[in-house]
């Protein structure tokens, strides 16, 4: 495998694309990451009723930062009612469903189902959102540009918040947010880190 791997093209010093899903390919697997960052092998994309799995996702981004480009602070949405804040997430989800970077070919069910879902989990995160000390929105789906042994990688965070952590007023600890739509597990400082995201944003 090792031999498979060091026969492929280099990957050059300078910029190059991926973001750190090239650090987090290469540690999972490097001849997958070979595969996909040198050679440009892609996986078929699967198509079924509804959305895919990563159509899925870049729509849960794309309501969320719909949503808190209007909404910046957390005040904004404890002062909303029940009824308000469903109908603003449905409105952002809405709005990212039928932008113009929308291409999908489903039926108007499975878009109505698409809405409905993505607004039920948008839902859930912010009723953990309302119970967070208090936050205000600096970033949303922002990028920046790192150097990392020689490769100059860009991350896109998907939102940093500027964090009143005891009460003050003050609004000086910055959080960047990572949104995962699937399942996540906690590891800890001593364990294999697989995703870098977070620790690179």
């Amino acid at each position: 495998c090792k031999e498979a791997v060091d026969s492929l093209p280099e990957i050059s010093d300078g910029e190059v694309s991926g973001g750190v899903d090239l650090i987090d390919d290469q540690e999972a697997c490097p001849f997958l990451a070979a595969l996909k960052h040198r050679l440009k092998v892609r996986e078929d994309v699967q198509y079924g009723l509804g959305l895919n799995h990563m159509e899925q996702g870049n729509l849960l981004h794309e309501a969320l930062a719909e949503f808190w480009e209007t909404h910046r602070t957390q005040s904004s949405v404890l002062d909303m009612s029940e009824e308000q804040v469903e109908l603003a997430v449905r409105e952002a989800v809405e709005n990212a469903m039928f932008s113009q970077k929308r291409n999908y070919i489903i039926g108007e069910r499975a878009v109505e189902n698409e809405i409905r879902a993505t607004s039920h989990k948008i839902l859930k995160l912010l009723e953990i959102e309302k119970n967070r000390p208090p936050f205000e929105v600096v970033e949303i789906e922002s990028k920046s540009k790192i150097d990392v042994g020689g490769l100059t990688l860009t991350i896109r965070k998907d939102r940093v918040d500027a964090v009143d952590l005891d009460n003050t007023g003050e609004f000086g600890a910055l959080m960047p947010i990572d949104y995962k739509k699937g399942e996540v597990r906690l590891t800890g400082l001593s364990e294999k880190v697989t995703s870098s995201q977070l620790p690179l944003a």
